[in-house]
């Protein structure tokens, strides 16, 4: 599979990366950005969105790196998919910088989401005044969506924090 990531047909290349990201592939991690960032083309951005997923659903810390590098630099074309790659890995490292994130109100309930994946109950905190203060702005399914997210969370804390943030609120 990893040598159809070279193929100059697109569609294969994109079968590839999905056929990795299902095998979760971690040895296919260096070609699968070594992929990414010789696709040049805007007929295949999608390969490189795919190529973002994988890493996530692959699951492996050595593509953290990489995902903040892409986050920081094409925070416009696939913020979504790298912070959703992000949670789905899990790393504590990068909660400072999915934290600073919030603030920015296109992305906070993908981060929010990310955040409570990731299960670092130090963040339980900043989420609950997170979601508070954007309550009024926020679609009934974006509520639920970060309610669950938040519920998801607090199941993985420890059964002191779990009291702690359900006898008190």
């Amino acid at each position: 599979m990893i040598k159809f990531l070279k193929d100059e047909d697109g569609y294969k290349r994109k079968i590839s990366v999905e056929t990795l990201s299902e095998l979760k592939a971690i040895t296919a991690i260096p070609q699968l950005i070594e992929t990414y960032k010789n696709e040049v083309s805007n007929d295949y951005w999608d390969i490189k969105q795919k190529i973002i997923e994988s890493l996530g659903e692959i699951g492996d810390k050595s593509s953290v790196p990489f995902l903040l590098g892409e986050l920081e630099n094409n925070k416009e074309k696939f913020a979504y998919y790298v912070i959703t790659s992000l949670g789905k890995i899990g790393d504590k490292s990068v909660v400072p910088q999915l934290v600073k994130l919030l603030k920015e109100d296109f992305y906070y309930i993908t981060v929010y989401n990310a955040l409570s994946r990731i299960g670092d109950e130090s963040v339980i905190q900043i989420l609950i005044d997170t979601l508070m203060a954007k309550w009024n702005i926020l679609s009934f399914d974006s509520i639920e969506y970060a309610r669950e997210s938040f519920r998801e969370l607090i199941k993985k804390s420890s059964f002191t924090t779990q009291i702690k943030y359900l006898s008190s609120k």
